[in-house]
């Protein structure tokens, strides 16, 4: 694994079978703000720190990001109609497992590498109509970026994603 770091790992509770825990005890420090104009405009930004160094973190996802931030803001023009813009970031992730990996072997169970892989970022856009009081058609695209990064080795993003439906109310 290119650009891994080591730490020790969490020794075994259970006898020498049992395989080290990762460790998910940490601090997570965030702020949410929000402004809202009714039906002109709705603004919402929010972000977390979550220090991460293999041994501690907060576990916030597989990729164990140090940084999580949002915007959005969504408009009703019309009664009927609804937009969203959104905008999220995860920074300065990283994986952790346990092993040391030389020549493709795991030579050592106590150890906890980690790999950096690429911040992400999503750029989504979604909409609703409701074309009477109890039904809704709705339309959202997500990662019109079309970004393919890892999400974790090996697992490359979607690139943009459309996904549409209704909703009845009863």
């Amino acid at each position: 694994m290119r650009n891994a770091k080591s730490a020790p790992a969490e020794k075994p509770e259970n006898g020498p079978n049992v395989a080290p825990r990762l460790p998910s005890r940490g601090v997570s420090i965030g702020i949410h703000a929000s402004y809202d104009l009714g039906k002109i405009i709705k603004i919402e930004a929010k972000g977390n720190y979550q220090p991460q160094n293999g041994n501690k973190g907060y576990f916030n996802g597989y990729d164990r990001p140090r940084w999580t931030a949002g915007i959005s803001a969504e408009t009703n023009p019309w009664s009927t109609l609804k937009l969203k813009l959104a905008y999220d970031y995860r920074g300065v992730r990283n994986i952790y497992t346990i092993g040391n990996y030389q020549g493709g072997m795991i030579s050592d169970a106590d150890v906890l590498l980690s790999k950096r892989l690429p911040d992400i970022t999503y750029l989504n856009l979604g909409a609703s109509y409701g074309i009477t009081s109890n039904f809704t058609v709705w339309v959202q695209a997500d990662n019109l970026l079309n970004r393919h990064d890892e999400l974790l080795p090996g697992l490359p993003q979607q690139g943009i994603r459309l996904a549409a439906g209704f909703g009845v109310t009863f």
